[in-house]
């Protein structure tokens, strides 16, 4: 009877643990968007709330050609500057786990050292930089390269691109990290032993296995430069307005119906991004668990027992041999590039793997 009651409190004890996350949820997400929404149906009238419904502000913002302009510019930056923050932080990530074991901590104690100080003042220390009488100007006046400032190093799209990315590349960096120190090591080792390039190797072993990190990456990047508002305010121009702060001034001319329609807007295209987000993380990893399977099948029984048992441990073709080291994570593997006669089977494992008869 006593081991009966013991799930039933163990059910118990697990709900009221996730009590204080629900009342988090609720009070700060649920509440907030719930307001927003009822206001985005009423109107404002000699600066008082009419709690009418109407449909005016939705209205308002499609018609006006101006505000999904905004909109789509504002989603075509930040698919850019995630598009480029990725591409920055890939390698970086990848170089910390891979070739600097000792040095894996302090260089990523340095990618975060950013977020000690306020985002303001970082974005102040780019205006600063980039602007006219700035570090970059003045260096190439001197260097006699320019007569004049550059123009759109500051107050433009290009200084919006490169500060938000700039802000970005620590999550991102954090992320693929993570996914990296996960990664299963030697099915690239085993891809190098049977012949495959490294290009090869990384488009089919290393970037499949690291893609729900890659994934995070992506959405936490992309979902904060929607809302990314002081940013575009201090270095952006007339030409790279976002729509955060076309919010902001809505709401500060007391347009508050209007406001609460373009933030819900916003804030469902934001849903829908880490909706998608979370499916593509969920069907990578069924992806990964299929590779598993599938070379579980093609490789010879000795090579795929001890993948699974040790993923540090040498493969066929990688043991010691007389004046080479020992195979380490994130250094040189000892076999590899060298003869690889002693694996005969090397070229139709890989027609095999690539599904070609």
């Amino acid at each position: 009877m006593s081991r009966r009651l013991k799930p039933a409190r163990a059910e118990r004890a697990l709900l009221w643990g996730l009590l204080p996350v629900a009342v988090v949820q609720v009070g700060l997400f649920v509440v907030p968007m719930a307001i927003m929404f009822l206001y985005s149906f009423w109107t404002t009238k000699n600066f008082q709330i009419v709690p009418t419904f109407t449909l005016d502000n939705y209205r308002a913002f499609f018609e006006s050609w101006t505000y999904p302009r905004v909109l789509l510019r504002t989603l075509g930056t930040a698919l850019v500057i995630t598009a480029a923050t990725l591409v920055l932080a890939y390698p970086l990530a990848y170089f910390i786990v891979r070739y600097t074991r000792r040095w894996q901590k302090v260089l990523l104690a340095a990618v975060i050292l950013s977020f000690w100080t306020s985002g303001l003042l970082r974005a102040y220390a780019w205006m600063a930089v980039l602007g006219h009488g700035g570090i970059i100007n003045k260096g190439l006046r001197a260097l006699g390269l320019i007569d004049a400032p550059l123009p759109f190093l500051l107050y433009s799209p290009f200084s919006v691109v490169l500060v938000m990315t700039y802000f970005s590349l620590p999550f991102a960096v954090v992320a693929i990290y993570s996914s990296l120190e996960k990664m299963d090591w030697a099915l690239l080792h085993a891809a190098g032993d049977l012949g495959a390039r490294p290009l090869r190797a990384f488009w089919h072993v290393t970037l499949p296995q690291t893609m729900p990190g890659v994934v995070s990456a992506a959405a936490l990047t992309f979902v904060p430069l929607v809302g990314m508002f002081f940013v575009p305010l201090l270095v952006g121009g007339p030409t790279s307005v976002m729509i955060a702060p076309l919010i902001a001034n809505q709401m500060q001319a007391f347009q508050l119906g209007l406001g609460a329609a373009m933030s819900f807007i916003v804030a469902l295209i934001v849903m829908a991004s880490s909706l998608r987000s979370q499916i593509l993380t969920v069907q990578d990893r069924v992806i990964r668990m299929e590779m598993r399977l599938r070379l579980r099948e093609i490789l010879p029984p000795d090579l795929a027992a001890r993948a699974a048992c040790d993923r540090r441990s040498p493969l066929p073709g990688q043991e010691r041999r007389q004046g080479s080291r020992p195979a380490v994570r994130g250094g040189p593997r000892p076999g590899h590039g060298g003869d690889r006669r002693d694996l005969p089977a090397e070229r139709p494992l890989l027609r095999r793997l690539d599904g070609r008869p």
